[in-house]
Formats: C-alpha cells, sequence, structure tokens
C-alpha cells in the first residue's frame, strides 16, 4: 500500500515537474532576440511611463506634506493659544486666591495685634489695676460705713 501511494504521490509531482520544465524550454527555445529586444524595450516604456507616475506622486506627496505643515502650524499657534489662554486664567485664579488669602490673613494679623495690644495694656496696668480695684473697695466700705453712721446716729437721736 505504501508503495502505491509513493508512485501515486510522487509520479505526479514528477509529473508536474517535468511540464513545467518542458513549457519553459519550449518558450525559452523559441525567443529569439528580437523579441527580447521588443519586450526589452516594452519594459524600458513601462519603466519610464511609472517612473512619470512616481514623480507625479512625489509631486503631491510634497505637496501635501507642505500644506500639512501648514495646517500642524495652524494647530500648533492655536494650541500655543489656548494653552496661554488657560495660563492667563490659572493666573488670574491664582491671583485672586492669593489675594483672598492675603485679606483674611491681614484681617486674622488685624485682630491678634488689637488682642495682644490688649493683654499687654492689662499686663503693664496690673499693678494700677489693683490699686484702682482696692481704692474702689475702699470707697464702697466708706459709703457703707457712712451709712450706716448716718442710720445709727438718726435712731440715736430719735430715741432721746
Amino acid at each position: 500500500m505504501r508503495g502505491l501511494l509513493n508512485r501515486c504521490l510522487g509520479g505526479r509531482e514528477v509529473g508536474l515537474k517535468s511540464a513545467a520544465f518542458r513549457t519553459w524550454n519550449h518558450f525559452a527555445a523559441a525567443a529569439t532576440e528580437e523579441e527580447l529586444a521588443n519586450e526589452n524595450d516594452d519594459l524600458r516604456t513601462q519603466l519610464d511611463a511609472m517612473k512619470a507616475d512616481n514623480d507625479e506622486i512625489s509631486a503631491k506627496y510634497n505637496l501635501m506634506v507642505n500644506n500639512m505643515g501648514d495646517l500642524q502650524k495652524k494647530q500648533q499657534e492655536q494650541a500655543m493659544r489656548s494653552a496661554t489662554k488657560m495660563i492667563q486664567m490659572m493666573k488670574g485664579k491664582a491671583i485672586t486666591s492669593t489675594l483672598m488669602a492675603w485679606k483674611q490673613f491681614t484681617k486674622e494679623a488685624v485682630e491678634d495685634r488689637i488682642k495682644m495690644q490688649r493683654f499687654i495694656a492689662k499686663w503693664k496696668n496690673q499693678g494700677v489695676a489693683k490699686c484702682f480695684m482696692g481704692w474702689t473697695q475702699y470707697v464702697e466700705e466708706e459709703k457703707r460705713y457712712e451709712a450706716s453712721e448716718r442710720s445709727r446716729s438718726s435712731t440715736c437721736r430719735g430715741n432721746y
């Protein structure tokens, strides 16, 4: 069985190769120098036409690249303008927030300064304040004493 398969498959492959070789040999032998020269001229004509097409396509490509360069330049300029506007807006926001923070800081600093001045004034005048408080207590006691003396003397006069 194996031999049959090898002959069938191998025979077909060998047959195809030999047929291809015979065909090539027939066309190669039939070709003359004149045919080869004509074919060579046709190929040169096709090559020249392709070169002309290539030159035309290259010119179109260069034009397109230049136009794309202009478009890219325009897009880049637009992007730069947009970025500049965004930076200006961010700067404006930063300046505004900085101003608001500075305003709050200044307000707190003024309040702290006033509190500190009051504290220092009280600290400096602590002795004076103690004297004043002592004097006010003394005056209060004197008023009470005088009031009690008056009420005592009035009650004493009324009994005699």
